[in-house]
């Protein structure tokens, strides 16, 4: 049973064995196993997009109703919808109380409450009204397509950079949105006083355990790595 991340060093340690590998350091696993698990999480969301299955998979990496208000002006088009996430620092919101990771990775689900502007059938503020991405490749094609441009029944949505765009088609604007998504993952942290631990679910973990095996005997046995291989652990000690 792994559940510490001793459990999931001396895992990778017993998997680099059966393949006669040699021994890996704790700084370097460390590194290894952070920079698969995230590889793993991605390729996960990534056949889940061609399969259009569920990712029971990252289920403890999956935040549920993350709600994010407009911080910008309130019309069409000038809105901000800043997605929880961030390069440099641990994130805490609602939803992703942690402060363990950096936040927002890819989106699962957005719905919007909008303003009606200018609209001869609704006033106010609108329920959460699910939207849809919009594929950048076909942007212009939707906007001319009467069946599917955007209206306010008929939300588009687009990640730039890490903020989320609403498309509405109209003068209406967007107040608020009701976000699902996949988060980054904490960062294993095998040396120190304060160990942390893989999140995934051992199912998950076994497998970044055995990709990372796989990943270090590519390393180690090419002619390019080696040289730095041997140049680091001597800075090293």
């Amino acid at each position: 049973m792994i559940v510490t991340a001793q459990d999931m060093y001396e895992a990778l340690q017993d998997e680099l064995n059966k393949e006669a590998t040699g021994t890996i350091f704790p700084d370097e696993a460390e590194r290894l196993l952070n920079r698969t698990q995230l590889d793993y999480i991605v390729g996960k969301y990534d056949e889940a997009e061609k399969t259009q299955k569920r990712i029971d998979d990252l289920r403890e990496v999956t935040v549920i109703g993350e709600s994010i208000l407009n911080t910008g002006s309130n019309t069409a088009g000038g809105e901000i919808f800043a997605l929880p996430y961030s390069a440099t620092a641990n994130v805490t919101t609602v939803k992703n109380p942690s402060g363990t990771n950096r936040g927002y990775l890819f989106l699962l689900n957005a719905a919007f409450k909008i303003a009606y502007v200018d609209n001869s059938c609704f006033t106010g503020i609108s329920g959460y009204l699910k939207s849809k991405p919009m594929k950048s490749d076909i942007k212009f094609e939707i906007a001319r397509d009467p069946f599917n441009k955007p209206t306010d029944e008929r939300l588009y949505h687009q990640t730039t950079g890490d903020r989320l765009l609403l498309f509405t088609g109209t003068s209406s604007y967007g107040t608020e949105v009701l976000i699902d998504y996949i988060r980054y993952p904490r960062d294993i942290v095998i040396q120190g006083n304060s160990p942390v631990s893989c999140e995934l679910s051992l199912h998950a973990i076994l497998e970044v355990v055995k990709l990372a095996a796989r990943r270090w005997k590519v390393y180690t046995e090419s002619p390019t790595y080696q040289p730095q291989l041997i140049d680091d652990r001597q800075t090293v000690q």
